[in-house]
């Protein structure tokens, strides 16, 4: 989720729901499939993300912190 833009022009509340969804949300993923992944005894949970957290983006500090998070 990209919302915002630069960290001047982008609110806390766009700062806050951009890192909800991207990383809240992939902890929350991984935290609700963990019990049948392991009771399988073979699942595995990959978290991917995206470059941006290792390349950056103009106009998406919030997207480009929670993707290297």
């Amino acid at each position: 989720m990209i919302r915002g833009g630069t960290l001047v022009e982008s609110t806390e509340d766009d700062w806050d729901l951009t890192l909800d969804v991207n990383l809240k949300g992939a902890y929350l993923a991984a935290r609700a499939a963990a019990p049948s992944s392991r009771a399988s005894g073979r699942g595995r949970i990959v978290g991917i993300s995206s470059d941006a957290g290792r390349r950056g983006f103009a106009g998406a500090s919030a997207y480009c912190a929670s993707s290297s998070a």
